[in-house]
């Protein structure tokens, strides 16, 4: 079956190395001979979605009647939503998320709600992978705060995951996704600041993740300091 991803950023272009016959968008004046130009806010262009039985949305949903619309379409088909795990609320420092945990309240969430109960939204955890790499976070000094979790994923893996749910076997709604190791940025400098945190330092519960995954999959992470 033939897979439309929309979109041509950082994990569209691994899921293009991992699903088999995939195809994906962009932008229409951006657009090159090897991609399908495409306005995800053009209704005019959504006649291309009916040349696929499946569809992975890489790029944010903020309006939500334009979503209710493109929901009603993509109902009877495979659809995966890439989405953050910012999503979700957190009551606690360091507590754990987890599917069942409040839906933060913002535009995005409002246009997403259209596609739980159909779709398979997957909130990633932080993304690494190829230029995006914990050195690199740390030699430009993005990373402040040493005691902070993280809940990696890497992009190879989002690809493997989204190629597996392809296949109908989990059910619909939506799924955290990441290692299932929480670090904390300490573990991978000993120059950090180690200063109290907030709500943004959580855990990702991934057991409805694990469930649907074959035993012997493998999680890349990355290494820390030894």
């Amino acid at each position: 079956m033939k897979t439309l991803i929309i979109g041509s950023g950082f994990c569209a272009r691994e899921l293009l190395q991992v699903i088999p016959h995939s195809q994906s968008t962009e932008l229409p004046e951006f657009c090159t001979k090897s991609q399908i130009p495409l306005d995800i806010n053009n209704e005019n262009d959504w006649k291309t979605f009916l040349e696929y039985e499946r569809c992975i949305i890489t790029c944010k949903l903020t309006d939500s009647k334009r979503a209710a619309k493109l929901a009603q379409l993509l109902r009877n088909k495979c659809v995966i939503l890439l989405s953050s795990a910012k999503c979700f609320k957190n009551s606690d420092i360091d507590g754990c998320i987890s599917e069942d945990s409040p839906l933060s309240s913002n535009l995005r969430n409002d246009a997403e709600i259209y596609f739980s109960k159909f779709a398979y939204i997957l909130h990633l955890g932080l993304l690494w992978g190829a230029e995006r790499q914990v050195s690199n976070w740390l030699k430009r000094h993005r990373i402040k705060n040493g005691n902070k979790l993280v809940n990696f994923i890497h992009v190879n893996d989002v690809a493997r995951i989204a190629s597996i749910f392809l296949e109908h076997t989990a059910s619909a709604g939506r799924y955290l996704i990441s290692d299932g190791t929480p670090r904390h940025w300490r573990e991978f400098s000993n120059s950090l600041e180690q200063t109290s945190t907030g709500l943004e330092s959580r855990r990702f519960n991934t057991q409805k993740l694990q469930q649907q995954l074959p035993a012997e999959f493998d999680f890349a992470k990355p290494t820390p300091i030894t």
